[in-house]
């Protein structure tokens, strides 16, 4: 059975008629869905839930026939309605302002979702058939013979044909829904939802508002949070768009920053509102879902990451108070390139709660990652902040054994951990918690001088060992080497949590 949406005016107020049964009653969500696309003719077949697609979308030429009408008379319609002059009535509808305002409220999609919505023309501006129709057909016809009454209708995924009714005021005008932009758009939006498998919204005491709702609204501009949240919960947020972020190998670049640089990313999902060119959206679908972030720092720094679970709280019909804010428990972890070796994580704060790593180490500059991971089978958006800081300097020290000086004892402890070592005791000398190279250049630049710790005598140099020697005889071949190995300053550490 066909499944549609009607739009009707009752005492000047726009509501919405179910010509079939509810959808979504007693649905756990404060949003409505009813299905999705699983096939379009870009992305093809198999999709499933959170994969992005690509909708085609037309206007169905006046006369012609489509799944929704033997005979659709929307252009000359709408032409009547925004006083399109004779010569611009031309087969090509791309010049039209209404069309403008179609393509405009389909654009709102991309930014909020990984749905990207494209025009295909069914016909040239010579009136010829292109081939090309769109998943998403546009057209209309007299509904119901009552002016204000059945504004629109919809089809479900796997279809999505919508018909504008085309019924004109008793004077032979067209109604002020069609004529002006703000009816136009939020119809088109509302009626497309349909067409992308969303059902209606219902809000307890105008806790919030949604195009998605059963009456057209004129006072928002398209989309709002909980129409949003629906998209995304079927078709992901617009990071998923032309493969993802999924992976470390197509991780979204956020871009090089200094060592007091920062990054604030994924805050236009704090409140309840959407403006039109809202378009900085992060959410994690599901507990296989994965976001990945990478990021340039171009020195030695530590950094406060912050990862915030945001929405607003509201009320619906369907399950009473909905906190957008705690759907899904989320953590990170963060990585060094080009090995991807985990340095950090955060995943002990819950649901609901912020994640958090208070000094994170960057102890060389190069490329990081971030990745954020979720535990529940919902969407949940978030925010994700870093603040960088330059990394405290801490003195560099070659006395591996801690006996007070530097000789070749030390240089067998290097030797012993070169290559396996990550301590002080174990060679790394500046704290980069690794021993190679670079530690040795060090003993090599300090070898020779005495350290005082407490209770010793600094002028005391004990007499070499046998072992002694023999690290001494080898060191010294060492230290015939090249002298210019690249230094590394010794930093503040940190260990992943």
């Amino acid at each position: 059975m066909e499944q549609r949406r009607y739009f009707v005016s009752m005492r000047g107020v726009i509501v919405l008629f179910t010509a079939t049964m509810m959808f979504g009653a007693g649905r756990a969500a404060a949003y409505d869905i009813v299905n999705r696309w699983s096939q379009t003719q870009v992305d093809g077949g198999n999709l499933q839930r959170g994969d992005a697609v690509t909708l085609r979308w037309s206007i169905v030429p006046d006369g012609q026939s489509y799944s929704r009408s033997n005979n659709s008379q929307l252009v000359q319609f709408l032409d009547d309605g925004w006083n399109v002059p004779a010569a611009q009535r031309v087969p090509s509808f791309s010049g039209r302002p209404w069309w403008g305002v179609i393509n405009q409220a389909y654009q709102q999609f991309g930014r909020v979702s990984g749905i990207t919505m494209v025009y295909v023309p069914e016909q040239n501006g010579a009136g010829v058939d292109t081939g090309f129709e769109g998943d998403v057909r546009i057209g209309g016809e007299n509904l119901d013979g009552t002016p204000g009454g059945a504004l629109a209708d919809n089809t479900f995924p796997n279809d999505g044909d919508m018909r504008i009714d085309t019924t004109r005021e008793a004077n032979g005008s067209v109604g002020s829904y069609f004529n002006t932009e703000p009816g136009l758009r939020n119809l088109v939006i509302h009626e497309t939802g349909h067409g992308v498998g969303l059902g209606h919204a219902e809000f307890v005491n105008n806790s919030a508002k949604a195009v998605m709702e059963g009456g057209l609204r004129t006072d928002i501009w398209g989309l709002q949070f909980d129409d949003v949240y629906a998209l995304n919960r079927q078709y992901g947020d617009p990071k998923e768009r032309n493969g993802g972020n999924n992976t470390h190998a197509t991780a979204t670049m956020l871009g090089s920053v200094t060592t007091t640089g920062s990054i604030s990313i994924g805050r236009d999902a704090v409140d309840s509102v959407v403006e039109q060119f809202d378009d900085d959206w992060l959410g994690i679908d599901g507990a296989s879902d994965s976001d990945w972030f990478r990021f340039t720092v171009s020195g030695p720094s530590v950094a406060e990451i912050k990862l915030t679970p945001v929405g607003p709280t509201y009320e619906t019909v369907q399950q009473g108070a909905f906190n957008a804010a705690a759907m899904n428990d989320l953590e990170f972890q963060v990585f060094q390139a080009p090995a991807m070796s985990l340095i950090g994580r955060a995943s002990q704060a819950g649901i609901g709660l912020a994640e958090s790593i208070a000094e994170q180490l960057f102890p060389t500059a190069g490329d990081y990652f971030i990745r954020v991971l979720g535990r529940q089978d919902a969407n949940q958006f978030y925010q994700l902040d870093l603040s960088f800081s330059e990394a405290p300097v801490i003195d560099e020290n070659a006395d591996f054994d801690a006996d007070g000086d530097v000789d070749g004892e030390d240089f067998l402890a290097w030797q012993r951990g070169v290559g396996t070592g990550s301590t002080l005791s174990q060679g790394d000398a500046n704290g980069d918690s690794q021993v190679d190279d670079l530690d040795l250049e060090i003993w090599k630049e300090q070898f020779g001088a005495t350290v005082s710790p407490p209770g010793a005598n600094a002028s005391t140099v004990p007499e070499p060992t046998g072992a002694t020697l023999v690290g001494l005889a080898a060191a010294s071949l060492l230290m015939q080497q090249a002298r210019s190995l690249p230094r590394r300053r010794r930093q503040a550490r940190a260990r992943p949590r």
